[in-house]
């Protein structure tokens, strides 16, 4: 008896061609065959069967990516054997074995046939077989991810298919498809999003549908493919959106009450408003598109609901080195380029958006440095064989190379993307301040590079230089206080958020109620334009408490050795401070005594690597963790805490518990740090706050009243005083500025003159840079420091106006 197929397609649809870009991909996979070839293992259980990294772990990706990658290289016109070590048969045979495994080893296959005892992977991924079938939803729809590979492997391998396999792949598809075609797309926003489980479940049933598309259900699966598309980026709005989406349905009846981003169109999960999972729309757009390309079939319209929104969103979050900024942390390893490129790409490609071309040639730049720089591997064999990430060790994450493969084959299906804007105009057209209110973050794209802050989730800060990710890594809880009440767990109450927004910077008078209201989180934060950030920070215990510690002021610096252009991450940093400077090495060891700690007290400023100046007063010792032992690793990184408390500590009622002002700014040498001025300044009960740096005041009223009162700033007369925007009055002994602020308001005022001041003088500056200075005392004033070359003197009770800007 002959054995009938449903399969469509038996050849993968592939252009016999390269181009500029798809090439520089195909260069960075050429050059990881070598790493991972020598992972290749046969597999004697059944014949012509092999697998990859010891054949185990989550949904058979350790196996399926390399196969894919394996393939896709093979397929190639320029394939180069002196790149890969191997001959193009060779390399297709590995392929070929690693599919055959799968297919044996998913739930469908025979009962004897299970994963290896021992792999090098988790232990809970050995001994048994992927397809995830009873474990639920979510393992088990993320093989979708793997029958999306699976299904373009088999197409550029189908001369080498024999009808055992092509059977074996037509029974893993077909129990996919028949697992969730009937099912209703996911909802979730809130803490998990279900973005990502509803793109990889249609990639699983559009991979069905399409492998088997003369199966009497092919339509069916088809159809529901392209309902889990259309809801994978549905947003609250939707519901309300009358529009037509196709002959006689609206967008509202589709979406229903299926949402999967804010209103803002980002997504969050894991706890975090989450750039990698806000990113899962595009990243599976562009697997779709491989996919379909590869059948030669247009991709369903359902594919780009809401993508360039939610594209928009991550272009405007994106640094100079296409890496995505995570303003609420990260909690995945922070230096992935392979994924930060891939909505570029799909963006770029299908949107024909000359910004995400800019976008991903910076990524991919970045991508090539850093592989060359681990020896073509996705992360360098010192590390990689000695760390685990929060969830497997570090080695089996050489899988992730398939985002590179998918890149690979859009720009062959599609060509190279369209011209990139040019740095200037981009920048240009991305700077500025946008608040994303549900989200609960402002954020700033500034000249010397970006600046966040969220107060929701994950209440952080993260200011940012010219390097992005690659100085300063994303660390949830950086720099905003980290502290544990006790016997009163964590919890997060909204008092204010008031913004004062401009055009090029903000000020942020940010108000909590943290651990069951126990303690009182007061905060002013500003970014000014050239991308200073100023900090005054405050807990107050809210009853009498026990607070076990605090931490002000943490940063993790990211300590790698990669080759940069701009000589950053060459494998240490120079910490300096006014007693001097201190070379710390990056490295990874598996000793935990091999971690290297600096401690002192009475530091008053420090600067990073001649890449961010620092200056910060804080209660307890400033500590510099050199570290090299890492569980979990991120990065190679040190950490760094600006004041802390060590031990349990009784407070009582009204009581400040911790303090932090700090002025944060990038590029800035060394030298320029120890000379930088700045101040705080307060209302006598620190209802009301201010701090004054780098040409702007920042203030803020803590108080739930409207404040008109001054802030009051000790001097010699031979102080220069800056005077803001608004009233100041200067005498011999003191500055005080006037100020009116709302209730829980904040204020962000550009310092419109210096000055040096004998006398008493009231000073009233304007927007328009004219300054009123009437002199309010008994005696002759004489005011320095103006466009006049001479001083000038003002007699009791005269006023002169000029104009300094």
């Amino acid at each position: 008896m002959v054995r009938e197929f449903h399969t469509i397609l038996r050849s993968a649809k592939l252009p016999w061609s390269e181009n500029e870009t798809s090439r520089r991909y195909l260069r960075i996979l050429q050059n990881w065959v070598p790493t991972a070839a020598p992972f290749f293992a046969e597999w004697p259980i059944r014949p012509n069967c092999g697998y990859f990294y010891g054949g185990c772990a989550w949904y058979g990706e350790e196996t399926c990516a390399p196969a894919f990658v394996f393939a896709l290289v093979a397929s190639s016109p320029e394939y180069d054997p002196a790149l890969t070590g191997c001959t193009r048969h060779r390399l297709r045979q590995m392929a070929l074995k690693g599919l055959r495994y799968l297919c044996f080893t998913h739930d469908t296959g025979p009962a004897d046939c299970i994963r290896p005892a021992v792999g090098m992977g988790r232990h809970d991924c050995c001994a048994n077989k992927w397809g995830e079938r009873g474990r639920g939803f979510f393992p088990e729809s993320q093989c979708g991810v793997t029958l999306g590979q699976m299904a373009v492997t088999a197409l550029l391998l189908s001369d080498l298919l024999d009808d055992e396999t092509w059977a074996m792949l037509e029974t893993i598809f077909t129990d996919y498809a028949e697992r969730f075609a009937a099912m209703e797309p996911r909802s979730g926003v809130f803490l998990d999003t279900q973005m990502e489980e509803n793109a990889w479940t249609s990639l699983g049933l559009a991979s069905a549908a399409l492998l088997l598309g003369h199966h009497p259900q092919a339509e069916y699966w088809h159809a529901s493919a392209r309902r889990w598309m259309f809801l994978t980026a549905a947003a609250p709005q939707d519901a309300k959106n009358e529009a037509e989406w196709s002959e006689g349905s609206r967008i509202s009846d589709k979406v229903s009450k299926t949402f999967t981003t804010l209103p803002d169109y980002m997504a969050e999960n894991h706890g975090m408003v989450h750039p990698t999972y806000t990113a899962a729309s595009m990243t599976f757009l562009l697997n779709l598109m491989v996919l379909f390309g590869v059948f030669n079939l247009p991709l369903p319209a359902e594919a780009l609901f809401n993508r360039r929104e939610i594209y928009q969103r991550l272009k405007n979050l994106t640094d100079r080195g296409g890496m995505l900024h995570p303003v609420q942390g990260m909690d995945w390893p922070y230096l992935r380029t392979c994924e930060a490129l891939l909505p570029h790409t799909a963006a770029a490609l299908f949107f024909a958006d000359p910004d995400a071309s800019y976008l991903e040639l910076l990524a991919l730049e970045r991508a090539e440095r850093i592989m060359a720089s681990n020896e073509g591997r996705m992360y360098h064999r010192d590390i990689g064989e000695r760390v685990s990430n929060i969830q497997d060790p570090l080695i089996m994450w050489e899988y992730q190379v398939f985002n590179f493969a998918y890149a690979y084959a859009a720009h062959r299906l599609l060509g190279p993307a369209p011209e990139p804007t040019n740095a200037e105009t981009f920048e240009a057209a991305q700077s500025g301040v946008r608040v994303f209110p549900h989200s609960g973050f402002v954020f700033h794209r500034h000249k010397s590079g970006q600046t966040s802050l969220a107060w929701r989730n994950t209440i952080m800060a993260l200011p940012l230089n010219k390097d992005g990710i690659y100085t300063v890594a994303p660390a949830a809880g950086s720099i905003l206080a980290q502290f544990e009440v006790q016997d009163n767990p964590e919890s997060q109450g909204l008092v204010s958020a008031h913004i004062d927004e401009h055009q090029d910077c903000f000020a942020l008078n940010l108000i909590l109620d943290r651990c069951q209201a126990s303690v009182r989180q007061k905060m002013l934060y500003a970014s000014l334009p050239d991308g200073t950030s100023l900090l005054v920070e405050y807990l107050n215990a809210c009853r009498d408490v026990i607070v076990n510690y605090v931490k002000n002021g943490f940063m993790r610096i990211i300590n790698e050795r990669y080759n940069m252009t701009d000589g950053n991450c060459r494998g240490s940093r120079m910490i300096y401070f006014a007693q001097g400077q201190q070379v710390y090495n990056g490295y990874v060891s598996t000793d935990p005594s091999s971690d290297v700690i600096w401690q002192a007290d009475g530091i008053n400023w420090l600067n990073i690597d001649d890449r961010m100046g620092i200056l910060f007063s804080a209660k307890g010792p400033t500590t510099y963790l050199n570290r090299h032992y890492f569980h979990p690793w991120w990065a190679v990184a040190d950490d760094l805490l600006l004041g802390q408390q060590l031990e349990p500590r009784a407070y009582p009622a009204g009581a400040q518990v911790a303090s932090l002002a700090a002025v944060y700014i990038p590029d800035q040498s060394h030298l320029e740090t120890a000379q930088q001025a700045w101040q705080v300044v307060k209302t006598p009960d620190e209802n009301a706050v201010g701090i004054l740096a780098r040409g702007y005041l920042a203030l803020a009223n803590w108080g739930e009243s409207e404040l008109n009162e001054a802030l009051v700033l000790p001097r010699s007369s031979a102080d220069m005083v800056a005077v803001p925007i608004g009233s100041t009055t200067i005498t011999d002994e003191q500055v005080v500025y006037q100020t009116r602020l709302k209730g829980y308001g904040a204020s962000l005022r550009r310092v419109a003159a210096h000055l040096q001041v004998t006398g008493t003088l009231d000073v009233e500056a304007s927007e328009q840079g004219k300054l009123w200075l009437h002199n309010a005392g008994k005696v002759q004033a004489v005011v320095t420091g103006l466009c006049e070359a001479a001083p000038l003197v003002i007699p009791p009770g005269d006023t002169v106006v000029i104009q300094v800007s």
